[in-house]
């Protein structure tokens, strides 16, 4: 029997984070799904794609464009129960509750006349979705109960069991969800959807015994599995163990591994000038012995990048070719490096090319918000405000940055505020340096600078968050010869 224990009072209380990661589970859901074993079909079509445009938008916290692609589902897919739930989370995510109820009674309403891609049980299961969902758990018991009644059930319909055991735990009924999970995979072990959805199910719940054993078991079955190791190293790398994640992570880029996700976790650990400063040599002799490894070349750029040589940097990061499209950080430092060396136009060109590769990762919208202040005050801080939203609440999140961040969009909004934000942008940001975001950054540009050629701008340390301590003095002087004392002093105190 399904609970409705919970289903009321949690119907307004699920999280902005558990939202978008159930959102993200349903999407991994059908797109890893093999056609009779999840019960899904793996070709990706024009609604799939949508929903996934979707997700993007939503993960920026870009609200007409999520509405604007769900509308399309609800009226293209108006026979697809499944689609229309997912299009019911995605405008959960967003917080409008009412919206949300309408796509799960619309949803309902198709299960009633599915078409071609269901069977009966299929549309069960997906009613039964939808009524918890709205609220109305004890009417989807008889539903699940005919569909486990059917012999083989669990595993010819495993990952079609997903949409419902997550709506189970949005509504307060997280046991009944990982029980009914757990008693699929039994049935289904090598369906990797219902593996992920147990993940996801085990890091909403916070319990770290519960995280391990659910990662032990999705990479016992799946030992390989780029997504699995990724989350596992991440876990290993929050609990203070960065050499074994890095070490995890290695074996995967070695094998020709280059998912974004991986590069982007991969990244996190070598990121900032005293770390890429430690491996740098390790990262060279690796990429040298492996010239065919696109990663490893995009590696080294990024070490490069972070201590300052920034035609190096390019030289390496030039060498991951196609690449450069797939992996949406390959043209951010590309476009940082051309930034720093003062050429602007290149700099714009670049990080437009990172914002449509791939996934977006948060630096773009930060880097992009460094490069466009100065010319459209108000683009950086929908940058800043689209960076905010996506670190806000991550485990992995750099506070000290977010504070700077923080710190900075509110001086670059009062700028748009007044009545000359170019001017307010040049006095404020970059000549009197209280940015405590941009300072690092924006230094290569002023006059002071300027008019010492010979010396290098100094490089950033954590995600592009700060000079590293061996330049440390040189940016300090340099500012304070621009902004006098006092703002260097807030700067460092933040810092510290």
């Amino acid at each position: 029997m399904l609970s409705s224990r919970g289903v009321l009072h949690s119907r307004r209380g699920t999280t902005p984070g558990a939202r978008l990661a159930w959102v993200l589970v349903f999407a991994a859901s059908a797109a890893h799904a093999a056609p009779g074993l999840d019960g899904c079909d793996a070709t990706p079509d024009p609604l799939h794609e949508a929903l996934w445009r979707a997700e993007q938008s939503l993960q920026a916290g870009e609200a007409q464009a999520v509405r604007d692609q769900v509308a399309r589902v609800q009226h293209d897919g108006a026979r697809s129960p499944y689609y229309l739930l997912r299009a019911g989370r995605l405008l959960e995510g967003l917080g409008d509750q009412s919206a949300a109820d309408a796509s799960y009674a619309q949803a309902l309403a198709a299960a009633k006349h599915p078409g071609p891609e269901d069977d009966a049980h299929t549309a069960k299961l997906s009613a039964a979705a939808a009524l918890v969902q709205l609220g109305r758990a004890p009417e989807a018991s008889p539903l699940v109960a005919a569909v486990r009644a059917s012999p083989g059930a669990l595993k010819k319909y495993a990952c079609r069991y997903i949409p419902l055991a997550m709506a189970m735990a949005d509504r307060g009924d997280a046991v009944g969800a990982t029980a009914l999970l757990e008693a699929v995979r039994t049935e289904a072990p090598d369906a990797r959807s219902v593996h992920d959805a147990l993940v996801e199910l085990a890091f909403r719940s916070g319990d770290g015994a519960r995280i391990d054993a659910a990662l032990e078991a999705a990479l016992a079955r799946f030992p390989k599995d780029v997504a699995f190791t990724v989350r596992r190293a991440n876990q290993i790398k929050v609990r203070g163990k960065a050499d074994e994640a890095r070490a995890m992570l290695e074996q995967l880029i070695l094998t020709g591994e280059e998912d974004p996700n991986l590069l982007g976790e991969y990244l996190g650990l070598v990121s900032g000038e005293a770390r890429a400063r430690q491996s740098l040599e390790q990262t060279l002799r690796l990429a040298e012995a492996n010239p065919s490894l696109r990663a490893l070349s995009m590696l080294v750029g990024v070490e490069y990048h972070y201590l300052g040589d920034y035609e190096n940097s390019t030289k390496w990061l030039s060498k991951t070719g196609e690449l450069i499209d797939r992996e949406p950080r390959i043209p951010m430092y590309l476009a940082m490096n051309e930034f720093r060396l003062r050429h602007q136009a290149e700099a714009e060109a670049l990080i437009e090319r990172a914002a449509r590769a791939g996934r977006p990762d948060p630096d773009i919208y930060y880097c992009r918000a460094i490069i466009s202040v100065r010319k459209d005050p108000a683009a950086s801080v929908r940058d800043l405000e689209h960076y905010m939203h996506l670190t806000s609440g991550r485990p992995d999140a750099n506070p000290g940055k977010q504070e700077r961040v923080q710190q900075t969009l509110d001086l670059v909004r009062r700028c748009t505020e007044g009545t000359d934000p170019l001017g307010c942008v040049q006095r404020d940001v970059v000549d009197k340096a209280l940015a405590l975001a941009f300072n690092e950054h924006l230094v290569a540009l002023r006059p002071a600078v300027a008019a010492e050629p010979e010396m290098k701008p100094a490089p950033p340390v954590d995600g592009h968050g700060g000079p590293g301590p061996a330049l440390a003095a040189i940016g300090a002087a340099l500012v304070l010869l621009l902004a006098g004392g006092l703002a260097v002093r807030r700067r460092a105190q933040r810092r510290s």
